[in-house]
């Protein structure tokens, strides 16, 4: 048997649809959640945000969050002493919505919280902190990674 031009196209062909199945293959294997399930509205709501990031950013000092030993110490401003305040840490996770976390902002005398570092997994995470003080509604965010 000799080797023409139309066995060169039929080789062509079956390697061509066996890379195209796997491209396909693959594509079905690949996660596809949203990052965030209500968009639209969140959109919406941008401008609020604004507002709130103004306000936290008119405070003096910031919240800060870093990783000592076992535990995620929050580390808060003089502002929160002795004010009626009430917000949430959202450990939020880019790579994978499991990983999230919603805590309470507990804000002890010293002016820290502990948070155990052995509930969030390894990697990035944004924190981000939603509060109300005084009538006023603030937000901030801050980039942790966790290095168990």
């Amino acid at each position: 048997m000799k080797f023409n031009w139309g066995h060169g196209i039929f080789i062509f062909l079956i390697l061509f649809l066996s890379v195209m199945g796997f491209v396909v293959y693959e594509s079905f294997r690949q996660n596809n959640s949203l990052v965030e399930a209500e968009y639209y509205p969140k959109g919406l709501e941008y401008q609020k945000q604004i507002d709130r990031i103004a306000n936290a950013d008119s405070l003096k000092g910031k919240i800060s969050l870093k990783e000592q030993g076992e535990n995620i110490v929050i580390s808060y401003p003089e502002a929160f002493k002795n004010a009626r305040l009430s917000g949430t840490l959202y450990f939020y996770r880019p790579s994978d919505d499991a990983g999230d976390q919603l805590v309470n902002i507990v804000c002890d005398s010293s002016l820290l919280q502990k948070v155990p570092a052995k509930k969030l997994m390894s990697g990035k995470y944004i924190v981000k902190m939603n509060w109300k003080m005084g009538g006023k509604e603030f937000y901030q965010e801050e980039v942790l990674m966790i290095n168990h």
